[in-house]
């Protein structure tokens, strides 16, 4: 009689894992649903960053922190950029590379500010780079950083003649609020 029963319960346990690993999300956020957060989420994890993309508002909750980076890789002085890593092929979501203070202007000619960049991939993984971009870092501490950006972003690997994914977006008030990696004392 006790087969049965352990039998019976192992076979229903299998199935209500089954059913969790096979799309029912009981709730739970999906990567789908990154974006689509409320403005007024507090922000889970490192930060937020929110944006308006070519008339769509975007907030996307922040799992890394920044990072205080040299911007020259050959130069031996004080840091001076800070690096931001949050969106890639497989999350939707934005990468920079900026000055740790005042403001970054990233453009596709030589005018840009060197060794900075702004990336965007969009839901499908589809990379936006910086074309006409303005950043201003309005705060930095080494636990807390805070900015606006705005301007024109070119897809980066545009088919000319394909209407799937637009040559090129435009992000209008465009904010972050995020924390940074923890040092050492000392460092």
């Amino acid at each position: 009689m006790k087969k049965p029963i352990l039998f019976a319960l192992f076979f229903l346990l299998t199935a209500v894992m089954i059913n969790q690993s096979a799309g029912s999300t009981g709730g739970a956020i999906t990567p789908a649903q990154h974006t689509e957060f409320s403005p007024n989420f507090p922000g889970a994890g490192k930060g937020t960053i929110t944006c308006i993309i070519d008339g769509h508002q975007k907030t996307f909750a922040v799992d890394k922190p920044f990072s205080v980076i040299q911007l020259d890789p050959k130069s031996k002085g004080p840091s001076n950029g800070v690096e931001i890593q949050d969106g890639s092929f497989r999350k939707e979501g934005f990468q920079f590379k900026i000055k740790k203070s005042g403001v970054t202007q990233i453009k596709s000619d030589s005018s840009t500010d060197k060794n900075c960049f702004i990336k965007y991939y969009n839901p499908n993984g589809i990379t936006y780079i910086g074309e006409d971009i303005t950043v201003t870092v309005t705060s930095y501490s080494q636990t807390k950083l805070t900015g606006a950006f705005s301007g024109k972003m070119a897809n980066a690997h545009y088919e000319k003649g394909s209407d799937r994914y637009p040559a090129s977006i435009t992000i209008y008030d465009g904010k972050f609020n995020l924390a940074g990696k923890a040092t050492a004392p000392g460092k």
